[in-house]
């Protein structure tokens, strides 16, 4: 009899505990008339609460408090500045009116409170309710990442795309070029010659290095006719040799 009888009267001040605390919400910032979207700035007090655990009211979020107002996001949990057994939630709601009867209540470590609520009315935007959708805070996080791994993937693909198509160009640069090769090495046959034997093997070469010429100048016939005078003589004189050397210098530079 006596159990029972303290079970009673545990039971009964729970009750009674739970009777006085109070939460009551208050809109910080909202136009004069509410509209469908608003983005609504609201706070809910508490009290009295000793040491409380402000993550208990975490739960707050999603919510719809005062059949008008979606809680998207709880800005902060705090214990009143002003008074100890008072917490403070400041919350952003987005107006979303609702045609169910949707008590605005939460349970506290297993008691529930009634938040009292003013009355307020969200002039519909003439939407079909279907047609409202607020993304969830996780989902619209998921989707950016989504989105910056889609953007990366992309960019590294053009950025090997670019860098394949430069390096076939700078394959196609450095190619080694036959033509060019031959020019390259006539070009520096004809800046070193100075002797008789480097005039003789020029000439005697001829066939090949003419063929990368485009326009044959007289100044290689009359080089070749001093050649074709003088190639058969033991020696030359020093007019034979300013002769062959005044021809050649005129087709020095043939391939720059």
């Amino acid at each position: 009899m006596r159990y029972l009888l303290f079970v009673f009267l545990v039971l009964f001040s729970l009750n009674i505990f739970a009777a006085d605390i109070q939460a009551e919400l208050s809109v910080v910032s909202a136009p004069s008339v509410l509209r469908e979207g608003d983005l609504v700035q609201a706070l809910v007090k508490v009290w009295p609460i000793e040491s409380a655990d402000l993550n208990e009211f975490r739960q707050l979020e999603n919510m719809v408090l005062a059949n008008a107002l979606f809680v998207t996001d709880i800005e902060s949990i705090e214990v009143s500045l002003n008074n100890a057994d008072v917490v403070e939630i400041k919350l952003l709601a987005i107006a979303k009116p609702t045609k169910e009867n949707l008590s605005s209540q939460f349970v506290y470590k297993g008691q529930t409170i009634q938040i009292s609520t003013p009355a307020l009315h969200v002039e519909s935007s003439g939407n079909a309710p279907e047609d409202y959708y607020i993304m969830d805070q996780g989902l619209l996080r998921s989707s950016l990442y989504s989105t910056l791994l889609i953007s990366g993937l992309l960019i590294m693909a053009l950025m090997a795309f670019w860098k394949r198509n430069n390096l076939k160009s700078l394959l196609r640069k450095f190619r080694r070029d036959p033509v060019a090769v031959a020019r390259k090495k006539y070009n520096e046959v004809f800046l070193k010659a100075s002797t008789r034997k480097d005039y003789e093997e020029i000439y005697a070469l001829r066939k090949d290095w003419m063929n990368l010429i485009k326009d044959h100048a007289p100044a290689y016939r009359e080089f070749f006719q001093s050649m074709e005078q003088h190639q058969y003589k033991r020696l030359w004189t020093s007019e034979e040799t300013n002769e062959v050397k005044n021809h050649f210098e005129i087709i020095r530079r043939s391939f720059v």
